[in-house]
């Protein structure tokens, strides 16, 4: 069989299996599969494959979906004991990281777990543990340690909103199901590593600290975390806000976390002066590899480093036995072998990122270098060509999880190549000499490597600045759907294979030209002019996101945000959502008043989206929440109005949005006198009574349409007593009642209510036990969808019985 025959093949045979693992976690293993059956018939009646090779093919995508089905569990011994306290024992599975004061994180292998009614032991299962101490206590926590915890084993969080990050499926991939929480003096180490994987991991570990604890010496902040992160990857030192924000926005951050790059860089530096210095070829080719494996080591074996380093091992070993390996087919290969170990790899953005971009610069570099017959031109054209399609290959995916595309990235890239190189080799050289164990040798080896590296770091720090600060570094952008995806890919594939080809098959041109046609056309929506409601899932909180027939948008409360929290639940549910629909502006924001749970994300909404109109409640308290929103709306000269009774906000054909205040002036308080909210398209009526209650309702009551139908009841307080009545219901006449509730200690929603909205025949949906919901109507007819956790996606509800409310009452 010739090489080319080989590469072909090996190609193939790993697409399959990675069609195969894309299959899986994507559910869709029949599509897929009768695809594939398709696609081999079609070769093997063109005569592109044997008969024996396509049975190989089709076999290796079901060897893929078994594995998935082995290897991927949804559960492990501790998954049926979250929402339990108890004491936790097992050994540190990952490096501890301290990215804020008083806290780490770590895995937990766990082989013990007791609590008053179950005694666990000799298990198998692996949790995340969030520890907070002292931060002199917490350092002393070392992977391969056994440790014994006190405190609560959770469930981690799921997406139960459209665009929200799926914590529990990111931890799913990495086997672990549950999140342990501990604090102070609860927890203990019982004794270091006794095997020799942990006592290597443990002492490589120490001996990085040790390092970087050197080079303090002689760097001070930030060069020393840049430097961190460019050698040792992005879980040794945590680079300050503003440095980390300025790599982002000039599209450099990749550098802070040591990458496939760094392993080129320090492997071709070394083989450059080794046959400069005319050592042995082989030796020089055996002592490279050793430094790769050690790096990769160090770095913490990261998805790109990994690949990087398992290319470079196989193209070495390729070298010593006299046998040079295709680029491509290494690239294939080496995803196979990491998805056969682990399949949930590919849900990694990391390895996405680092084996589409190393396929791009293999496919399309060395058909246009080879052609130049200069060396400093070939040099030239690589250095301008490799961040080029880099960023081309990159940025799709770089829009879809994160959605931001660093308008300068190529031009920083550029401009940082010499600086990179020279850091990277430099200062891995600097921590191998530093490892030595002579304290006078050490101390003087950082404190030479440092003096030299110092201003280049400085001036890395500088290029990455410039960039950052030119006008719109960062563009934000809407999340590019499966579709746009896969005819971007194609087109850029179909041109790199025109180049491959010279550009001789008119037909590929053809081609290409067809698919930027429906590329493009893929960006026209017909989009009918329904009323669209959003509630989202914030917790015990609200938030909801009303879209016009006229598409204008306005938000009505917020959910927690950073203002009293240190997670914002506001930018990771609702300011994600916008960003991925491509939203830039909300005509109006409704705070209906000042609690935590209904404004506590205002500011973090308005940083992230333009926001024309703000209505503030009159009533306004001396709350850490109110004198934070009131001074970023003057400092930032929001356009701000408070709410009047029976006001129209906005108003469009067939379509009005009205306030009303309760007003109580006596025996107020802040519930009771929330903004309540109209909504009327055509027939169509939905009533958001924020915090209200019956006695808001009554107070209000008579402004509202009279012998009309309310479709819809957002009912107050979460679901709390004495937020509905007969009476209320029987004037209101709904069919629905949406409850936005969550995890809480107040008992929300009340047995109580929901008897009274049974009572009523009212359709009752619940965040909690629903996710988030989505009411569209046409001003006529509406309908109800709750969001899917399985397919991220909405679905009809098409139980509309009012009977369905019992069912509430018992889970509840």
């Amino acid at each position: 069989m010739s090489e080319i025959a080989k590469t072909r093949l090996t190609i193939a045979a790993s697409t399959f299996y990675i069609i195969g693992v894309i299959s899986f976690f994507t559910n869709n293993i029949f599509v897929c599969a009768f695809l594939a059956l398709i696609v081999l018939l079609i070769a093997l009646k063109k005569d592109f494959i044997s008969g024996k090779s396509a049975c190989i093919f089709y076999l290796l995508f079901a060897i893929a979906i078994l594995n998935c089905h082995f290897q991927i569990k949804n559960f492990d011994a501790l998954s049926e004991y979250v929402y339990t306290n108890g004491t936790i024992k097992g050994v540190v599975d990952s490096i501890p990281t301290t990215n804020i004061t008083g806290r780490t994180k770590f895995y937990l292998k766990t082989d013990e777990y007791n609590t008053d009614k179950a005694h666990l032991q000799n298990i198998k299962a692996r949790t995340i543990v969030t520890l907070y101490d002292r931060d002199e206590n917490l350092a002393k926590i070392k992977i391969g340690d056994r440790i014994e915890l006190s405190g609560k084993l959770r469930k981690p969080v799921s997406a139960k909103n459209p665009s929200q990050f799926d914590y529990a499926n990111y931890l799913k991939n990495h086997k672990t199901f549950s999140t342990f929480y501990s604090k102070g003096n609860n927890w203990k180490i019982i004794s270091k590593p006794d095997k020799f994987s942990g006592k290597f991991l443990q002492k490589l570990n120490d001996k990085r600290a040790e390092i970087i604890n050197i080079h303090k010496k002689y760097m001070k902040s930030p060069n020393l975390e840049v430097l961190g992160g460019i050698v040792f990857g992005d879980d040794a030192i945590n680079p300050p806000d503003d440095i980390k924000s300025s790599f982002i926005n000039s599209g450099l951050l990749h550098i802070l976390a040591a990458s496939g790059m760094n392993v080129s860089i320090i492997f071709g530096i070394w083989f450059f002066l080794a046959m400069r210095m005319k050592l042995n070829y082989r030796f020089a080719i055996l002592i490279g590899a050793i430094l790769v494996a050690f790096y990769t080591l160090m770095t913490g074996m990261g998805p790109s480093v990994l690949r990087a380093a398992l290319m470079i091992e196989f193209v070495l070993f390729g070298k010593l036995i006299d046998r040079n390996a295709d680029g491509i087919s290494l690239v294939f290969f080496v995803a196979l072998l990491l998805l056969l170990y682990n399949p949930a790899m590919i849900n990694d953005v990391g390895f996405q990122l680092s084996f589409i971009v190393t396929f791009a610069l293999m496919f399309n570099c060395p058909p246009v270098l080879e052609n130049i017959k200069n060396k400093f031109g070939e040099f030239i054209a690589g250095a301008v060509m490799i961040p080029v399609i880099a960023q081309l290959w990159a940025a799709p995916i770089q829009m879809f999880y994160f959605n931001t595309f660093a308008l300068y990235s190529v031009l920083a890239n550029l401009a940082i190549t010499p600086f990179i190189m020279i850091i990277s080799f430099l200062g891995f050289l600097g921590s191998i000499i530093a490892m030595i164990p002579v304290k006078i040798l050490t101390d003087k080896a950082c404190m030479i490597f440092d003096f030299i590296l110092n201003p280049i770091v400085y001036v890395l720090i500088d290029i990455s600045n410039y960039f950052s600060s030119l006008p719109n570094s960062l563009i934000a952008t809407a999340h590019p759907d499966l579709f746009k995806l896969f005819l971007y890919y194609s087109i850029l594939f179909v041109i790199g294979f025109s180049i491959r080809n010279k550009f001789k098959d008119k037909r590929l041109l053809y081609l290409i030209f067809v698919l930027l046609m429906v590329f493009f056309f893929s960006f026209i929506k017909i989009e009918k002019n329904n009323l669209e409601v959003l509630v989202f899932d914030v917790g015990n909180a609200d938030s909801f996101l009303i879209k016009t027939p006229q598409k204008k948008y306005v938000l009505i409360d917020t959910g927690h945000g950073s203002i009293t929290s240190s997670f914002s639940k506001a930018d990771a549910i609702i300011n994600k959502y916008l960003k991925d629909n491509g939203i830039k502006a909300l005509d109006l924001m409704i705070l209906t008043h000042f609690d935590s749970d209904h404004s506590g994300g205002a500011i973090d909404i308005m940083k992230t989206v333009e926001v024309k109109k703000v209505l503030l409640n009159k009533d306004k308290d001396d709350s850490k929440t109110t004198k934070a929103i009131t001074k970023y709306i003057k400092s930032n000269n929001i356009n701000v109005f408070e709410a009047n009774n029976n006001e129209i906000l906005l108003e469009e054909h067939d379509f009005k949005l009205i306030s009303y205040t309760p007003d109580f002036k006596e025996d107020k308080n802040d519930n009771d006198n929330s903004i309540i909210t109209l909504l009327t398209y055509g027939d169509f009526d939905m009533l958001f009574m924020a915090d209200g209650g019956i006695r808001s309702f009554d107070k209000i009551k008579k402004y509202l349409p009279e012998n009309k139908k309310i479709e819809i009841l957002k009912a107050g307080h979460h679901g709390a007593n004495h937020v509905v009545s007969n009476r209320m219901l029987k004037f209101l006449k709904s069919d629905v009642a949406v409850i936005s509730t969550g995890y809480n200690t107040y008992g929300h929603p009340r047995k109580e209510t929901l008897r009274i909205l049974s009572k009523n025949n009212v359709k009752i949906y619940r965040t909690d036990l629903n996710n988030a919901l989505k009411i569209i109507s046409d001003g006529e007819k509406y309908e109800v969808y709750k969001f899917n956790t399985s397919n991220k996606e909405f679905s009809k509800d098409i139980e509309r019985r009012a009977d369905y409310v019992s069912d509430i009452i018992e889970k509840n």
